[in-house]
């Protein structure tokens, strides 16, 4: 079993800037394709990239993609700030998100507005039990144009991660800007080409070849 190394990533904020070494050529061309579409460098700042296994996820989180160095998470406070927005599609038993990032340039002349409902997520803070139990609540459509980074990301391979569970009471568990280039691997499979098995096997942290 051939083993891959997670490479840095070029000027980009993340707790790692790394990805593993097969995908980071279809990261920066994506980063690339998002700044042309909306005018401004949307995935220089990351919530996460790669997260090596001496780090500890979130609860519920323990098989996630980001631990493979294969997958990467917008930063969610864009949203606090009115940059991105998600939309909400239930597939089967599954919730997944589509996002738009908005435009830099206001003009039309890049984005499109938006004709779909966005999914506030914040909406469950706000103290009313019927929000809170379905996870937060419709927004109204805000104006302006935007970009469908779900799509541009799609092209370059990149898949979005469906929600946990008991994303509904647990916010992190919406994992709605993280996506994976997977290559069709198992979760298991693609932490192979980091890790040796025994590595996976114990409860004992250790740290990624780079």
């Amino acid at each position: 079993n051939q083993r891959w190394y997670v490479v840095p990533i070029e000027n980009v904020q993340a707790p790692y800037p790394q990805l593993h070494d097969l995908v980071d050529e279809a990261f920066v061309a994506l980063r690339r394709r998002v700044s042309q579409e909306t005018g401004w460098d949307a995935l220089a700042s990351l919530e996460n990239a790669f997260v090596p296994l001496t780090t500890s996820l979130e609860p519920g989180m323990d098989e996630d993609w980001l631990y493979t160095g294969r997958a990467f998470a917008i930063n969610s406070l864009m949203s606090n700030a009115g940059w991105l927005v998600a939309m909400r599609e239930d597939i089967g038993a599954q919730t997944y998100w589509r996002i738009y990032i908005r435009a830099a340039t206001q003009d039309g002349s890049l984005g499109e507005p938006l004709h779909d409902t966005p999914w506030n997520l914040y909406a469950r803070y706000d103290l009313d039990p019927r929000t809170y139990e379905q996870g937060g609540d419709y927004a109204p459509a805000p104006s302006g144009y935007w970009v469908d980074v779900t799509s541009l990301a799609s092209a370059y391979g990149w898949e979005r991660q469906p929600a946990l569970p008991n994303w509904r009471t647990y916010y992190k568990g919406a994992r709605f800007t993280t996506f994976a280039l997977t290559s069709g691997m198992s979760w298991y499979a693609a932490m192979r080409e980091l890790y040796p098995p025994e590595a996976l096997a114990t409860p004992t942290k250790v740290l990624a070849p780079t």
